[in-house]
């Protein structure tokens, strides 16, 4: 997303009807964060289209350092991202396999 206001939001609907599966990354502290608030509009407009709960992947909770190698080190990087993904998408395999 380039921007909190306005969302597209009929274009996020879309796409969790696609994927029935939703991850929201962000810089941010998850407490309070923005991506709380995505998360929980998703939720509320994508309920019976979701295949497992919305997940979030946030930076830690702590004031961000002012240093760049230590603020790099509190924001999720690529790695986090993908083993975040592939864990939504395993976990909903598995209960797809166990039904």
């Amino acid at each position: 997303m380039r921007s909190l206001r306005p969302i597209d939001w009929d274009t996020c609907v879309k796409s969790v009807e696609k994927t029935h599966r939703v991850l929201v990354v962000e810089e941010d502290c998850r407490f309070a964060g923005a991506g709380g608030e995505i998360a929980a509009t998703v939720t509320e407009r994508c309920f019976y289209s979701l295949d497992a709960p919305v997940q979030r992947l946030a930076g830690l909770d702590i004031p961000t350092p002012f240093n760049g190698s230590l603020e790099a080190a509190t924001i999720p990087q690529v790695p986090d991202i993908v083993a975040a993904a592939r864990n939504l998408y395993q976990s909903t395999k598995e209960k797809t396999k166990a039904a």
